[in-house]
């Protein structure tokens, strides 16, 4: 008879916890840093994937912000769904930094 292994086992069986109260993923991610699984055949982000399966799907038209800025942390309670806008202002890309500046320093 095959082993049967719930999701639960499966999520934790990627995850460590660190000192901030993160939980790493510690399994396959893509290029930018945000873990990544697979969902029946389709790819997801991982902290998607883990937010919709304990807590409730994300409304559309929002994405979910780390507030603990770990990109790859998967823990749904540091995660918020917020507009698109609201994420790009809280975080710490190269984007916004640039967005700021009112003259060129050459």
């Amino acid at each position: 008879m095959p082993r049967i292994r719930t999701i639960e086992r499966w999520f934790v069986r990627h995850i460590q916890e660190d000192a901030d109260g993160c939980w790493i993923w510690t399994g396959s991610k893509m290029g930018n840093g945000y873990g990544q699984v697979r969902v029946q055949g389709c790819s997801s982000a991982a902290h998607r994937a883990i937010y919709e399966y304990l807590i409730a799907p994300v409304p559309a038209g929002l994405d979910l912000d780390h507030l603990c800025r770990k990109r790859a942390c998967v823990n749904p309670y540091h995660l918020e769904p917020v507009t698109r806008s609201v994420n790009l202002r809280r975080g710490n890309t190269r984007r916004l930094h640039n967005s700021s500046k009112t003259a060129c320093p050459n």
